[in-house]
């Protein structure tokens, strides 16, 4: 049975969809069956990231009764399973949102994990995520402003019981932020991931092919691989010397 596991933030702009993205295909290329759900059904992203548009069947599709779970999975070239939401606006009910959670139960006996992309802020539609999910990754920056929304979303995940596994500091400059250290003891929550900023990731995103393929030895690439290790229990790898020279050198 799948863990379920819901990437989530307190406000837009702090990278979860890309953190989300480029998760499930590091836990794909650690041998793991992986499904990524986007649940941002008014706004979704994830399948932009992935250069998926033209889907003839969606999640949406789906949440109607229209199509059955597995109509709308499918799978990505590079390996996991994708469930995309509709870029329709049109194809929104409010109906459809409640079974989420339905629909989640009827697949995860086919993967060992199922990320689930919520929609930011603390609404209605990241709610049901919240609800969906059995743990949580609160993507963050370590600017006091997205911290603070970030100590909402954990609150308001208490509220739902959804398991916290830790929080991600995304876009990591070292420059005028807080530390590591200061976002865990704001939160009181560990740090399970800190991503630093990459030049390369706005490339990555209007080229739609996400950094854990197109720059497989970034700082960015390597940072989500060690997150991915940490979920699954593998432990962090750190990078030598030489492979520092490498990588700086544009190997």
């Amino acid at each position: 049975m799948a863990r379920v596991i819901v990437a989530a933030s307190g406000k837009g702009g702090v990278g979860k969809t890309t953190v989300a993205v480029n998760l499930a295909i590091a836990l794909h290329m650690l041998g793991r069956r992986v499904l990524l759900i986007d649940a941002n059904l008014t706004t979704p992203n994830a399948g932009i990231h992935l250069g998926v548009f033209n889907i003839p069947v969606s999640l949406h599709d789906v949440l109607s009764g229209k199509a059955k779970p597995e109509q709308a999975t499918y799978k990505h070239p590079y390996g996991f399973y994708f469930l995309p939401a509709s870029l329709d606006i049109r194809k929104l009910t409010k109906t459809m949102e409640k079974r989420l959670i339905q629909v989640i139960n009827k697949l995860m006996d086919k993967f060992d994990y199922v990320i689930i992309d919520a929609a930011p802020g603390l609404g209605k539609e990241a709610q049901l995520a919240l609800e969906a999910g059995d743990e949580l990754i609160v993507v963050t920056n370590a600017e006091m402003p997205a911290v603070v929304d970030a100590l909402k979303t954990i609150e308001l995940a208490k509220i739902h019981n959804t398991s916290i596994l830790g929080v991600v500091i995304n876009k990591h400059s070292g420059r005028n932020e807080m530390t590591k250290e200061n976002v865990e003891e704001f939160l009181e929550t560990p740090v399970i991931g800190v991503i630093r900023e990459d030049p390369k990731v706005k490339l990555s995103l209007r080229r739609k092919v996400p950094m854990i393929i197109s720059s497989p030895s970034s700082k960015f690439s390597r940072d989500v691989m060690n997150l991915a290790r940490t979920i699954t229990g593998m432990g962090t790898v750190k990078e030598s010397f030489f492979e520092s020279i490498l990588r700086r050198l544009g190997f």
